[in-house]
């Protein structure tokens, strides 16, 4: 008798199986994409994004387009990794802790991106928002739906950057911070 379990068991072994087939470094990511979107949806869960937004760059501000070839592959691997893996999490894994998890694999490997947060009137009441995650040139999370929103928030993480504010008051100019 399979039931339902056994049909659960023979997609987990199919979607490890798949896994598997993957080159080391997509593997890596893969499970990295897995464990940050645990990670950050836990945090919007528990403490909410406004708290810990300073951690995430520049408010309001935008990294460079444009990269060098490797920066663009690795970027897109990061990209396809996290898209991947949230679609296989136990939890929900919505726009906003892809973007995140995205921007945090992109700043352990030295790229610079720009997180952005949208807002978009669906009927008379109902506001959605949304988020998508760009590095260099490429939309790496989020690129499905971001026509559909008006942007009102960016946050630029640039690696190349020393000196990182403990926090920044929301709605901050740039360079105004208060400590």
């Amino acid at each position: 008798m399979k039931g339902s379990s056994g049909s659960s068991i023979e997609t987990w072994r199919l979607r490890l199986r798949t896994l598997r087939r993957w080159d080391p470094l997509r593997r890596v990511l893969a499970w990295q994409a897995f464990w940050w979107l645990g990670w950050y949806r836990l945090l919007i869960l528990t403490v909410g994004f406004r708290r810990f937004a300073w951690l995430h760059g520049w408010y309001m501000a935008e990294t460079l387009r444009g990269g060098a070839p490797a920066q663009r592959h690795l970027a897109s691997e990061i990209g396809f990794a996290v898209r991947r893996m949230a679609d296989h999490t136990p939890w929900q894994s919505a726009c906003l802790p892809q973007a995140l998890a995205a921007q945090r694999m992109c700043r352990r490997r030295g790229l610079g991106s720009t997180l952005y947060l949208g807002v978009t009137r669906s009927g008379d009441t109902k506001i959605e928002a949304h988020a998508w995650l760009r590095c260099g040139d490429a939309v790496l999370t989020g690129e499905e739906e971001m026509e559909d929103f008006v942007q009102v928030a960016s946050y630029a993480l640039d690696v190349g950057v020393l000196y990182r504010p403990r926090r920044v008051r929301f709605g901050a100019q740039i360079g105004e911070v208060s400590l």
